[in-house]
């Protein structure tokens, strides 16, 4: 056990030697901003690990998804969050804007571990812990109506590229070709394996399907909120698998290519009452409709930032 110890700092030591500046990165290389997103893009959206949700598959593995990182409030678990720089992620606007006693969450509330599959147990070899030193709210963010339920961290120092930790890739702003990508994608998330359930421990994901937005509009109503193009959903499966509660801010991810992994959505709604119901799809935040937003948010305030070794 101490040889594999030393053996994966070792591994993280040379990783971070090699990589000082590391940029998140668009996929598409031809677009205007790939000079600045895309240095060492190899980095983005890879694995180290070919591979609950509810009725999905318990993730043991730190290697598996590297981007995902566990945003507690004042030491509770509140959402999941997602790597898309050194110094910053990307969640839902709910998580981050107030409780259920309607009381404000502060930035000085919240801290986020990235490289730890089970949210209960820390391992120092693989985490790397970091504060949030500012909450960025979309400013179109409706709670009455959930729409632009995107926000973004300012972490408190940036955190270094490794194996276990890593940015997913983003598809540059403009994209419009988020459904030709169904095929290999998958939700993850710590939320509740039941409808008022227990949370598990340990990340669940499971494989899902993206569906159109005509579709999605006509499974989902009635719905508690309007599904609009800035949305993307997966369809809705087999009764007792899907979202749950405890599961927002997380990715909805699919393969492009060989390699990189896209953050094509963020986890906003289920669109009935009841985890994991069949024919009744779940609704995330589009990732392409807010690229700008994220990319002019982000530079305004210093750039992307580089990888500390």
């Amino acid at each position: 056990m101490m040889e594999l110890q030393y053996k994966n700092l070792l591994v993280a030591f040379v990783v971070a030697l090699f990589l000082p500046n590391v940029l998140p990165c668009w996929h598409d290389s031809t677009s205007p901003y790939a000079d600045k997103w895309n240095a060492n893009k190899e980095v983005c959206g890879t694995l180290n690990d070919n591979n609950k949700i509810v009725n999905g598959n318990s993730v043991t593995s730190t290697y598996t998804w590297p981007w995902l990182g566990i945003m507690k409030r004042s030491g509770s678990f509140r959402c999941t969050v997602e790597l898309i720089a050194p110094n910053w992620a990307t969640t839902a606007a709910h998580c981050v804007d107030v409780d259920r006693y309607n009381q404000p969450i502060l930035a000085s509330q919240l801290t986020v571990t990235f490289g730890q599959a089970n949210k209960a147990s820390s391992n120092i070899w693989s985490t790397q812990a970091r504060g949030v030193s500012q909450i960025i709210l979309h400013n179109g963010w409706s709670r009455s109506s959930a729409r632009n339920d995107i926000a973004i961290l300012r972490l408190s120092s940036a955190v270094s590229y490794t194996t276990r930790v890593r940015p997913v890739c983003m598809q540059h702003p403009g994209s419009e070709n988020d459904d030709l990508l169904d095929g290999n994608c998958w939700v993850a998330g710590w939320g509740s394996l039941t409808t008022g359930g227990s949370t598990p421990s340990y990340l669940q994901d499971l494989k899902v399907d993206v569906i159109s937005n005509p579709t999605c509009v006509a499974q989902a109503s009635p719905s508690p909120f309007e599904v609009t193009p800035n949305h993307i959903c997966v369809e809705g499966i087999a009764a007792g698998s899907g979202l749950c509660n405890g599961d927002s801010g997380g990715p909805l991810m699919c393969k492009y290519g060989d390699t990189d992994w896209l953050l094509l959505g963020i986890t906003s709604f289920k669109t009935h009452s009841q985890c994991g119901t069949t024919g009744k799809p779940d609704v995330f935040t589009r990732m392409s409709s807010y690229g700008q937003w994220v990319t002019d948010t982000i530079d305004a305030r210093g750039g992307p930032g580089t990888v500390t070794v």
